[in-house]
């Protein structure tokens, strides 16, 4: 794995699909509150994050290994009393491209696309931004919510909006082999023809020592573009595990290592055609 000073670009595309991307640590219990979030970070970077919008929490997520996997959409928070919801606080660039998240036991930073023409300022920069901002956050924690904050995961996504019009079906998806190369084309009549399709793929990412330390996700899931509504499907690649520390460098190691195998699992298993389509220049 790179240093993060060493950082490359994997690939190039003329035309990638790639409309956000994100890093996040959770830590292992609440460490902030609105007092912290509001009074006392937001001032720090409020010059380049002037907007502020309120969006309820992210439920808790983590990776088991010892027990069988659930099935079935992920459980929502069961609260009792009259109390209010936690809350997801996020600050936004004055250009809407940039967006910094914080809830109790979250923090996160994201780039997105926001307009056709927003270039994607590639991982290499994304990563010294996210430990500047991480260090002015915990910086204004109190002690004990200082000694409270341990990152139990990191993550790192990138969030794909693939074109997929058929061009025989107006408002109809393609079919998933033409996007991805271990997808086989369905040849049975009750499915003629294919409406959409989505999948879900999963792989544990294992340490040096060949213990589990997380999973790499990968789905693929049928929408509609806003602006115009062009049948897409939203490909989304996960990387989320433990980063074996709780320091900026720990985080940023652990999303070098996970955007590496993103970024190689994404050209390993799309097509040619989206290749052609995508105008993939360099592979290193």
């Amino acid at each position: 794995m790179e240093a993060i000073g060493q950082i490359r670009d994997l690939v190039t595309f003329e035309r990638p699909p790639l409309n956000e991307v994100y890093l996040s640590v959770q830590f292992a219990t609440d460490v902030s509150d609105e007092a912290v979030a509001l009074a006392e970070f937001w001032p720090l970077i409020r010059a380049d994050f002037p907007t502020l919008e309120r969006h309820p929490a992210l439920p808790p997520v983590e990776e088991t290994f010892d027990v069988p996997p659930k099935v079935g959409p992920p459980n929502l928070p069961f609260r009792i009393g009259t109390g209010a919801m936690p809350q997801r606080y996020w600050f936004v660039s004055a250009d809407s491209t940039r967006l910094v998240q914080v809830q109790p036991d979250r923090f996160l930073f994201n780039w997105r696309r926001v307009r056709p023409d927003d270039e994607y300022p590639r991982f290499r920069a994304l990563v010294p931004e996210f430990e500047r901002l991480f260090e002015a956050f915990v910086q204004v924690l109190s002690a004990d919510q200082r000694k409270a904050a341990t990152a139990a995961w990191a993550e790192v996504g990138y969030i794909n909006h693939v074109d997929a019009p058929d061009e025989l079906r107006p408002g109809g998806h393609i079919s998933l082999d033409r996007i991805f190369t271990f997808v086989s084309k369905i040849d049975a009549t009750a499915f003629d023809p294919v409406e959409d399709m989505q999948l879900q793929v999963r792989s544990t990412i294992r340490d040096d020592g060949d213990a589990p330390l997380g999973r790499i996700y990968l789905s693929a899931t049928p929408a509609y573009r806003n602006a115009d509504q062009m049948p897409i499907y939203v490909v989304e690649l996960i990387a989320r595990g433990r980063p074996g520390g709780s320091e900026p460098k720990d985080l940023a190691n652990f999303f070098a290592r996970g955007r590496e195998m993103v970024v190689d699992a994404f050209c390993s298993v799309t097509t040619t055609e989206m290749h052609d389509a995508w105008g993939l220049r360099t592979k290193s």
